[in-house]
């Protein structure tokens, strides 16, 4: 058996070696290659075709699955697989003051962060708006961006020097985990998002998340309260959930 984690090429070529070969194949639906790819027409047939001929299809979340059934999936063989964390990475630390000083972090502030593509469609742009609403809050905060991409050159040219915010770049998964475990909230701004696995890691790391509504984001967000509107008011809404919650508001914040 094959099994192909992307539908176009990866599910689209099984298809072809079954049809050849007779070799049965899976094919495992992540995100972009529903929400994103099938925008183009001609890989939208691909993909759908993959999918309709495939033994078994498995969607990480419920929304993937009704977007491919609004294109032509037939939705007769699919089963949905959220996906998993690695318990054995991502877990909630015992020494969170360690972790601070060794990523010279200062615990009298609260440390927030961004994991993932510095993207247009992981909301990274959005940062840079976010980032700043929360700062007028207070000067007892810090911001961490851990990740890499296309948008990178301009975040540090309109955050650097205006807020405290680390840029780590790319980073191995223990890092990674590491990082989560020093935020205090993490921030999901995408547009678009299949399931959205760094917000069942973060959980995991017993980091709080605010995400926007988007794709299969509110099928794990696990407080509704924090979701917020996929538009051009996230950062206000990222901000006003932050500043209500009693938990971090401290004597330093102001109106």
């Amino acid at each position: 058996m094959i099994q192909s984690h992307f539908a176009f090429p990866d599910g689209y070529l099984a298809l072809m070696i079954k049809n050849k070969f007779k070799i049965p194949y899976t094919v495992t639906c992540h995100g972009s290659d529903i929400h994103t790819l099938t925008k183009n027409r001609k890989i939208r047939k691909y993909v759908i075709k993959a999918l309709n001929e495939a033994d078994k299809v498995f969607f990480v979340s419920e929304f993937l699955y009704e977007k491919a059934k609004e294109y032509g999936f037939r939705g007769e063989n699919y089963k949905i697989t959220t996906n998993g964390v690695d318990a054995n990475i991502f877990y909630k630390y015992s020494n969170k003051k360690e972790l601070l000083e060794k990523y010279n972090l200062d615990e009298k502030n609260k440390i927030i962060g961004f994991i993932g593509n510095l993207e247009l469609v992981k909301g990274a742009d959005r940062l840079v708006e976010i980032f700043k609403d929360i700062r007028k809050l207070s000067e007892n905060v810090e911001f961490i961006i851990v990740g890499d991409g296309s948008l990178r050159e301009e975040l540090e040219n309109k955050l650097c020097g205006d807020i405290k915010v680390k840029f780590t770049g790319k980073v191995k998964q223990k890092n990674v985990a590491e990082y989560m475990n020093c935020m205090d909230y993490l921030i999901v701004p995408s547009r678009n998002e299949g399931l959205g696995n760094v917000i069942l890691e973060s959980y995991a790391c017993g980091t709080e998340v605010i995400a926007s509504e988007c794709g299969g984001i509110p099928e794990i967000i696990r407080d509704k309260r924090y979701l917020v509107k996929n538009n051009e008011n996230i950062a206000q809404e990222v901000s006003n959930i932050i500043h209500n919650n009693k938990q971090y508001i401290s004597e330093n914040y102001s109106n």
